[in-house]
């Protein structure tokens, strides 16, 4: 994780940001920390949150899918 979050602007821009509640390697809180930063960027932001740790999940495809074609 960052100890300081970068300054970024992102007006508009679509980002998926997909969160494991149990994530080990990535807490929730540091998740969150970024889904924040993306905000104050003014990115165009869908932050999810799954019961899953560090890896993809069905659920994970199934939203990244969705995601992707709403962007076309």
């Amino acid at each position: 994780p960052f100890k300081m979050m970068p300054t970024v602007s992102l007006p508009a821009t679509p980002v998926l940001l997909l969160s494991g509640a149990q994530d080990p390697m990535i807490p929730l809180r540091e998740a969150n920390r970024l889904a924040e930063t993306l905000t104050l960027a003014d990115a165009k932001l869908t932050h999810e949150t799954f019961a899953a740790g560090h890896g993809l999940t069905q659920d994970d495809l199934t939203h990244m899918t969705r995601f992707l074609a709403a962007q076309e």
